[in-house]
């Protein structure tokens, strides 16, 4: 299961850049690339839910996603 991967896909569905991720979870662009691009830093779950909510999905949505397209 690869939830980074999904997030990437959403956010690419979404047309949304990593700068207005970051904006929209209040992170930082260099935080979120890493947790979601490289394995340095991991996606905790207080991270995973301001990203979800920043995607307008559930936390669960993005974890069915990423079983689903394992």
């Amino acid at each position: 299961m690869n939830i980074a991967a999904e997030i990437r896909a959403e956010v690419g569905r979404q047309r949304m850049s990593l700068t207005d991720l970051a904006k929209a979870t209040g992170s930082t662009k260099q935080k979120l690339s890493k947790q979601i691009n490289t394995e340095e830093q991991k996606l905790e779950i207080p991270d995973l839910t301001a990203i979800a909510a920043a995607l307008n999905l559930r936390v669960s949505d993005l974890i069915i996603r990423a079983e689903e397209n394992a």
